[in-house]
């Protein structure tokens, strides 16, 4: 079991994540998730702030997990086939908030850097990982995780 904390860039500034991913390794935490959307500026910029933030992540010995959307990353120029740019910033893993599809997805998990890609469980992709089992995708290459937000019922339902 690997356990992870979540950040946002739009609520606090690199330096005060800094000291509390520092904080969050020395109590046995391995993973950060922060979404890449939600933050405000030029493409430079955000690509600038995130390489930053995933330095200062791996100097504590976590993994990083970004969330992004496909329009997201066509706002950064980024295609399923090429992920070439999260490569150059040292992304870990890419946690897509909603799906291209199937086929556009499977092009994103074959990438050769290695990153692998998160799913939205809380949207039902069932129909998604049957295929990618179909297509002998490694299942290290694939994760699911389910939507949660640190605010009052916004979790799974109990059923």
């Amino acid at each position: 079991m690997k356990l992870g904390v979540s950040v946002y860039p739009d609520l606090s500034p690199l330096e005060d994540i800094r000291s509390y991913l520092e904080q969050a390794s020395s109590c046995g935490f391995t993973r950060v998730f922060s979404s890449m959307f939600s933050m405000q500026g030029a493409n430079e910029e955000i690509i600038d702030y995130f390489k930053k933030f995933i330095e200062a992540a791996h100097a504590c010995g976590m993994e990083v997990s970004l969330d992004v959307n496909p329009i997201f990353l066509q706002k950064l120029g980024v295609c399923c086939d090429d992920l070439s740019l999260f490569h150059e910033i040292g992304c870990d893993i890419m946690r897509m908030d909603i799906s291209y599809g199937k086929e556009k997805d499977l092009k994103m998990i074959q990438n050769p850097y290695g990153i692998r890609i998160e799913y939205n469980a809380s949207m039902g992709v069932a129909e998604e990982m049957d295929f990618f089992v179909k297509n002998h995708v490694s299942k290290d290459a694939v994760l699911l995780g389910h939507n949660f937000y640190p605010q009052r019922y916004t979790g799974m339902k109990w059923e």
